[in-house]
């Protein structure tokens, strides 16, 4: 998530705090339209371990 944090940074200007933010939203607006059973799958994606 790191990566994506940092891009969100580069590419669109956003400090820190407002890409954790846009990941944040992007993230629920994701697990609202997928079935439950997916959500650990998105989260594994994002936060899980990025080797």
């Amino acid at each position: 998530m790191d990566d994506l944090k940092s891009r969100l940074m580069e590419k669109i200007g956003l400090d820190a705090e407002k890409s954790q933010e846009t990941i944040n939203l992007v993230v629920e607006f994701i697990k609202e339209r997928i079935p439950e059973n997916l959500h650990g799958m998105v989260d594994g994606m994002l936060f899980g371990d990025d080797d």
